[in-house]
């Protein structure tokens, strides 16, 4: 059991970091590799599916409040 969720967190922190670099290609390697030791973890499919479909929000802006 304590290897299970020692390969799960390796590879949820992983995807996680990897995605916020911009690499999805590790991301979805990760997840998949954390899904072969947890496969009904819902944080690792999401991590796959965020890895399989990256989006790009630097686009976006925030609407700034005015302190007035």
């Amino acid at each position: 059991m304590e290897m299970t969720q020692t390969i799960h967190d390796v590879a949820a922190e992983t995807a996680r970091r990897a995605l916020l670099h911009g690499d999805p290609h590790l991301a979805a390697e990760a997840a998949d590799a954390g899904l072969r030791a947890s496969p009904d973890d819902e944080r690792l499919w999401r991590y796959a599916i965020r890895a399989a479909h990256p989006v790009s929000y630097t686009h976006l802006t925030l609407p700034t409040i005015s302190s007035a």
